[in-house]
């Protein structure tokens, strides 16, 4: 939203480095795009491992021992 407001008031009142100020505000447009999508493709990958872990916590519930298997609830 800062971005915008910046480039709103360079296309208002500072047309001489207009292109510059579009240049400027693209670019941090685009980084927190990217900083956003790397971030929530890493919360993906970790949501994803997290579920596999679960499912073979709740798949594995006996401790063997060699005389005998105990049932952890």
């Amino acid at each position: 939203m800062v971005c915008i407001g910046m480039l709103v008031v360079h296309l208002l009142f500072d047309r001489e480095n207009l292109e510059e100020a579009v240049l400027d505000s693209l670019s941090i447009i685009i980084a927190v795009v990217l900083c956003v999508s790397v971030g929530s493709f890493n919360n993906y990958q970790k949501e994803k491992q997290y579920l596999s872990l679960y499912r073979v916590s709740e798949d594995n519930k006996y401790v063997k021992h060699s005389t005998f298997a105990i049932e952890i609830k």
